[in-house]
């Protein structure tokens, strides 16, 4: 996983870096509820991370699957 803020890298992680592995929660979520498809998981994130102001363009991108651009819009 990469993640960009204003074109500058940030992060650059695997999942194996995360506290949980990803089956041990999918694991413990579906003891709750039902996941269906669609469903998004938010992990948290490996390593550290920056604030992002408004109007920053924050990237998330995962080899294989694609990217994930968004805007930060703060809330007036």
């Amino acid at each position: 996983m990469r993640t960009r803020v204003n074109g500058n890298e940030e992060q650059n992680e695997t999942t194996d870096h995360l506290l949980f592995d990803v089956p041990t929660m999918i694991e413990f979520i579906t003891r709750y509820v039902t996941l269906e498809p669609g469903d998004c998981i938010f992990t948290g994130t490996p390593g550290t991370t920056q604030d992002m102001g408004d109007g920053a363009i924050c990237e998330i991108d995962i080899s294989g699957i694609g990217v994930l651009r968004n805007p930060v819009e703060l809330e007036s």
